[in-house]
């Protein structure tokens, strides 16, 4: 027998067999591969399937938190409800993302709504509780995408060069310097010729309210207003003090940042008798605002109820806001508008419905970046609005930096608002949407929250001039416009 052929003969069908094997295994491989992870694949398919079944999840706590709205209200939708407390958990929890973007409704209702959801679907909720997908995901984090959008957006409209910064509004404490340096505030009297301020003291790191003769009040309420839906209270430590008389300190809240005394929703006071600083003591007081949901703004009062030639003094440290639960403070970008370059001036259009003395109301670029409008006879405005509406999809808040200035026994006013419309043929103060106001005063912030507002809109500023003698002059100085954006 040979056994060398019959070693080589067992050698070769060896091979063979092994190469035929292999070739088997990679078509068996691929085969299972493309089943496994091809677009048709048992994975692409379970995530399409948990994909759905997200999606379906969302939907359905959406609907749940619809009809949570409707149990005591005869079936209609207690909107106030839905928002502050129902959608409010669903953006903790972050089944939604983005806003709410309400229609502007019929004066009763503000529905149909829009929210997002964290899938990127978007649903609309109608007026009869009724849940509807009006757009499906494209994929990836749509909000993300949304703010990237909306950078170039901004970027566009308002140019590279302007301020470019972020801020995170209301963190547990608001320190006093910040209140002094940022919030509004007037002073008001019985008496010409008094008057009251405010100030950072930084030895005692106190924010410092004062007035002085006829009876009256020195007012700060906060640039923005702050959802109290998980805040239990707000509190400080004040020192209320005076000249031999009494003076009272006020903290509270109110639905709207006019600046008018007592105008609180709830508030707590402490009240001092006579005696200096040194005689005075430190007074913790405590607004309860757990009933409270939705947006107010925080407000600040010192006040002297009797005309007297003795002043009134109201020292506080911050106030310190008590959260139920841990609530992530939103971060805005802010984009920075002045009127030094020309760029930016050709984005208004300027107005005055008479001839004043200096001629038509136009606006060019100036040294300091500033905008001054002026009116000279009774009855009579000016104001300014962007040329082109401005989208507000991601625009929560406008505020101005201006100051108002006027002859002896001219009352102005100034307005700050928006309109779906252009316009030049109508008055000033009460026609805006989101109107925020103020009277004759200098160093002033108007401040309009537009965070319900969806669309594109035109920004509009204006001055009124409210007085009898025509012969006296009013005058309003624009120095900046901050844009708070997400």
């Amino acid at each position: 027998m040979n056994l060398g052929k019959i070693k080589n003969e067992t050698s070769g069908i060896t091979l063979v067999a092994l190469v035929i094997t292999i070739i088997v295994l990679l078509i068996l491989a691929g085969v299972t591969i493309a089943m496994v992870v091809g677009d048709n694949g048992i994975l692409t398919r379970s995530n399409e399937a948990k994909e759905e079944s997200k999606k379906a999840e969302e939907m359905e706590e959406i609907q749940l938190a619809v009809t949570a709205s409707k149990m005591n209200t005869e079936n209609a939708i207690d909107e106030e409800y839905l928002e502050g407390t129902e959608l409010n958990r669903l953006y903790d929890k972050g089944t939604l993302v983005g806003r709410i973007k309400k229609s502007s409704g019929d004066g009763s209702s503000t529905l149909p709504w829009q929210v997002t959801g964290a899938t990127g679907r978007v649903y609309t909720i109608t007026e009869d509780g009724m849940v509807i997908v009006t757009k499906e995901s494209s994929g990836g984090n749509n909000d993300e995408e949304e703010a990237e959008e909306f950078e170039e957006y901004m970027t566009d409209k308002f140019g590279e060069g302007i301020s470019n910064t972020t801020s995170t509004m209301y963190p547990q404490t608001i320190e006093s310097e910040y209140i002094i340096n940022n919030w509004q505030h007037m002073s008001a009297t019985s008496q010409s010729g008094d008057n009251g301020g405010v100030s950072y003291i930084s030895e005692r790191d106190s924010a410092y309210m004062y007035f002085s003769g006829g009876a009256g009040y020195t007012l700060l309420v906060s640039q923005i207003p702050i959802d109290l839906t998980y805040v239990d209270s707000i509190e400080t430590e004040v020192v209320c003090y005076s000249n031999w008389i009494d003076s009272d300190f006020i903290l509270g809240v109110s639905d709207n940042n006019q600046l008018t005394d007592e105008n609180f929703v709830v508030s707590t006071s402490a009240t001092t008798r006579g005696g200096g600083y040194n005689a005075a003591n430190k007074e913790k007081i405590t607004v309860d605002t757990s009933s409270l949901t939705g947006k107010y703004y925080i407000k600040a009062e010192g006040k002297k109820a009797v005309s007297n030639p003795y002043n009134t003094y109201a020292e506080f440290s911050g106030i310190t806001i008590n959260y139920n639960k841990d609530v992530k403070a939103k971060e805005y970008k802010i984009k920075t508008i002045d009127f030094s370059t020309q760029e930016i001036c050709d984005l208004f259009e300027p107005y005055r419905n008479y001839n004043h003395n200096s001629g038509p109301l136009t606006i060019s670029p100036t040294s300091n970046g500033v905008f001054s409008m002026a009116c000279s006879r009774t009855n009579t405005y000016a104001h300014i609005e962007t040329k082109d509406p401005i989208d507000l999809s991601r625009i929560d808040y406008i505020i101005v930096h201006c100051s108002n200035g006027c002859d002896w026994g001219v009352n102005s006013v100034m307005s700050l608002g928006i309109e779906s419309k252009s316009s030049t043929n109508k008055g000033v103060t009460g026609q805006y949407k989101c109107e925020h106001t103020a009277y004759s005063v200098s160093g002033w912030q108007l401040v309009i929250d537009v965070s319900d507002v969806d669309g594109k809109y035109y920004l509009k500023m204006g001055l009124d001039h409210t007085s009898t003698p025509e012969e006296f002059t009013c005058w309003e100085d624009i120095s900046s416009i901050d844009i708070y954006y997400r």
